[in-house]
């Protein structure tokens, strides 16, 4: 589709064909960043654009610059994102779009490739971006299970809760019961209890594996020595923290006026 002149200025950062990248990715998570990284070493010109204000995505999200004291400190196994991020932070030859949401594809035969994206920012308004090539890197996302009472204010996705904790130091008030079947939920937890919030209990819909079970996962443990060890450090905090970890428990309801209670 065409556009006017004042809107071809807005692509990239110049005009006309100057301003055209090799590759707009969108997602600044692990996957994007190293993708922007892996096509700036074959010499491709690229964009990055994330809605948030640093990189890291979801799994790795940094605190803003403002919070003092704050760092990343990855999991067990992912002892690498402190490195991709340092690397994808102080490339140069990347140019970076954070507090921008991609809003569309649009196509101009003008351009090379004619591919364009549309982006948006709360106070700068909407623009596009042009590009020849578009690699969506955008990541996991909270699958929840409706159930009555989901969309009661309180009630909220364990992604939502790790996302103003990390970026926002935003913590829930009351007693919090975190429900679901991802090991996440031990993460969430602690993170929780370390912020001074009082987790009542944390739900698993699995059975707690048995012996049986535990045998015949025993060839994977050797490169997964760390991860059992942090896992077994976090159940041994929430424990002595009151949390109770329940296994074949699944929410039914939620119930409450104006307000899960």
């Amino acid at each position: 589709m065409g556009r006017t002149g004042r809107e071809h200025n807005a692509i990239g950062h110049g005009t006309g064909q100057a301003g055209v990248f090799d590759l707009a990715v969108v997602g600044a998570g692990p996957a994007g960043m190293a993708a922007a990284l892996t096509a700036a070493d074959h010499g491709l010109k690229v964009v990055v654009v994330d809605e948030q204000q640093r990189a890291g995505g979801q799994i790795f999200r940094q605190p803003p610059e403002e919070f003092t004291g704050s760092v990343l400190r990855p999991t067990a196994g992912y002892g690498w994102a402190t490195g991709l991020i340092r690397r994808f932070e102080a490339d140069e030859r990347l140019t970076t779009e954070f507090g921008w949401s991609a809003i569309g594809v649009l196509y101009d035969d003008a351009l090379p490739g004619g591919l364009c994206l549309a982006v948006n920012h709360p106070q700068d308004g909407t623009r596009v971006i042009g590009a020849r090539r578009l690699l969506i890197a955008t990541g996991a996302y909270d699958l929840p299970v409706a159930f009555p009472g989901w969309t009661l204010p309180g009630v909220m996705t364990a992604g939502a809760v790790q996302t103003l904790v990390k970026a926002q130091k935003i913590a829930p008030v009351g007693d919090v019961v975190l429900a679901g079947a991802h090991p996440l939920l031990l993460l969430v937890a602690d993170l929780l209890v370390r912020e001074g919030v009082r987790v009542s209990e944390v739900a698993f819909a699995q059975n707690i594996p048995k012996p049986a079970d535990l045998l015949h996962a025993l060839g994977a443990v050797p490169g997964h020595v760390r991860m059992l060890a942090e896992t077994g450090g976090i159940l041994a905090r929430l424990v002595r923290n009151g949390v109770r970890v329940s296994s074949r428990t699944v929410v039914t309801a939620a119930r409450g006026e104006g307000h899960v209670a």
